[in-house]
């Protein structure tokens, strides 16, 4: 069951949040970065770091929306956040990979074309139950001496609950503030600061309202397409509440339910 949240109380592990943060702080989307995959950020193309970067490549076939996208000089990077264990975990990186290939290769473009690439995904669980804190994946051939097939891509996956990392005190500290919340070191209290402007972001806030309610109608399948229809609807569901209207007033104006008026009124802490 899907449980709405209200804006105040969510953690920097929630998906809209932690997008929110990354994109309004570049410097610390850089930081992160280079802190979970021990590599240098170069040459940061700040405006390739959109709001959710969607991937749809043809009218028919399923969409990706992906949480934070960007691009330095010679890579490309998806991290993810993720907050439930799902069977089909690896196969969701197969398709992230493919979607972001396919979108950064314009027709008539040669294969060496392709950039580097990192998917990352941030685990509030380990998702292949061996402790790590942080699990990293390449492609190699299954001979007796593995031969890497050099297709320059990479995949990650950071556990907030593995083991702590050796000699990498700032990484622990982050696995810890992604479980607790709790500041314990200069860059987590960077990411505090950014998380707490966030929320004092009315734009932010009438944003993420819509987000939730449509994530509350139409489950995960909003996350992996995004929906157009019902956004309208859905502020003025929201405008409705916060003017003191009745529920049934609101029904008889909105083609609603009154179980979406009782998310609605969650989610506005009404």
């Amino acid at each position: 069951k899907i449980e709405p949240l209200a804006f105040e109380s969510l953690p920097f592990t929630n998906n809209f949040l932690f997008t929110r943060i990354m994109e309004e702080n570049p410097d610390l989307c850089v930081d992160l970065t280079e802190l979970v995959l021990g590599r240098k950020v170069r040459g940061f193309k700040k405006d390739s770091l959109g709001k959710e970067h969607a991937v749809k490549i043809t009218p028919d076939s399923k969409g990706v929306r992906l949480d934070l996208y960007f691009e330095d000089s010679d890579a490309l990077y998806d991290i993810e956040m993720q907050t439930t264990s799902e069977p089909d975990l690896p196969r969701r990186y197969r398709y992230y990979q493919d979607m972001t290939d396919m979108a950064a290769l314009d027709a008539g473009q040669e294969y060496g074309a392709l950039p580097e690439s990192y998917i990352v995904f941030l685990c509030t669980f380990d998702p292949f139950g061996e402790g790590h804190v942080k699990y990293e994946f390449q492609n190699y051939s299954l001979h007796d001496k593995p031969i890497p097939l050099g297709d320059g891509t990479k995949k990650v996956a950071i556990c907030a609950f593995g083991k702590e990392a050796e000699n990498d005190p700032t990484l622990n500290a982050f696995l810890k503030f992604m479980s607790t919340n709790e500041p314990t070191d200069d860059f987590i209290n960077r990411l505090c600061v950014a998380m707490n402007d966030a929320k004092r972001s009315a734009k932010n806030r009438s944003e993420y309202m819509s987000y939730e309610m449509d994530r509350l109608r139409y489950g995960n399948q909003q996350k992996e397409e995004g929906r157009a229809e019902g956004r309208t609807s859905t502020m003025e569901l929201f405008q409705l509440i916060q003017n003191g209207e009745a529920d049934n007033v609101i029904i008889s104006k909105l083609a609603c339910s009154e179980d979406d008026i009782q998310k609605a009124r969650a989610i506005l802490g009404k």
